[in-house]
């Protein structure tokens, strides 16, 4: 009984074994045939999909700036008249008053304007700074820049614009140039004074060296310091001189009117 067992078990093996390939072979087949319906719908799928362009990044808006430009000019306190003139020039070509500081003025370009400009000057124990600009801006003209004056005093830069071939009414404080050029005249007086005496004491000095008998290296090098000192000296007495005479004849002409 067993040995019978045993060989139908053994054809039993062998008729698996036989259909073990075949039934490998019908695996591979369905296999291979749904890769090939799956590619064929994932053509077909590729083929019918519709297909966006790419969006384009936008650039972002440059904004422009305005330029700023900057130009040098030497004025005095007696050349106020000069220095709004100076400005009104710059507006006609296009160039606009900012600010400045020194001799460094700052303008922003942009289209030729027929701009006025009026320098007010007032002292801050005297009048009422706010009263004092707002009389101007009800005359028509805009406080566009300030900046500290003479003996504790304020220079305020106004602007107005104008029609072409018309100069507006200056609205001008007469009574506070008027104490500002007696104030001026009296300091520089004073300052005119001082340096007349220091140059006599140079050129005396300068004497005393040139007559000097024992004449020596030291003697040499003190003649040459002396002497750019004295230079120096004349240089701004006579700078001062010509300031002074200006605003002279300015303050006849606010007496006169």
């Amino acid at each position: 009984m067993s040995e019978e067992k045993n060989e139908k078990n053994t054809v039993s093996d062998a008729e698996n074994t036989q259909n073990a390939p075949e039934i490998e072979d019908k695996e591979e087949l369905i296999t291979a045939d749904s890769l090939d319906k799956m590619m064929e719908e994932l053509k077909e799928e590729a083929d019918g999909s519709v297909q966006t362009p790419p969006v384009k990044a936008e650039k972002p808006a440059v904004t422009e700036t305005s330029e700023n430009v900057k130009k040098y000019k030497l004025f005095f306190v007696s050349d106020m008249d000069e220095e709004a003139e100076f400005l009104h020039k710059m507006s006609k070509d296009g160039l606009h008053f900012v600010s400045k500081n020194g001799i460094q003025y700052l303008f922003k370009k942009g289209e030729p304007k027929n701009y006025y400009y009026h320098l007010g000057y007032y002292e801050k124990d005297i009048r009422d700074p706010e009263q004092y600009v707002e009389n101007y801006k009800e005359a028509g003209w805009d406080n566009i820049y300030h900046e500290k004056g003479e003996f504790d005093g304020v220079w305020n830069y106004f602007r107005t614009e104008m029609d072409d071939g018309t100069e507006p009414k200056i609205f001008s404080d007469r009574m506070s140039r008027i104490a500002l050029y007696k104030r001026l005249l009296t300091s520089w007086r004073s300052l005119l004074t001082m340096l007349a005496i220091c140059s006599v004491f140079i050129l005396g000095l300068l004497a005393f060296l040139w007559l000097g008998v024992n004449a020596s290296s030291i003697t040499t090098i003190g003649m040459r310091v002396s002497g750019i000192i004295l230079l120096l000296i004349l240089a701004v007495f006579l700078l001062y001189l010509r300031l002074y005479h200006k605003i002279g004849r300015k303050l006849e002409e606010l007496v006169k009117h």
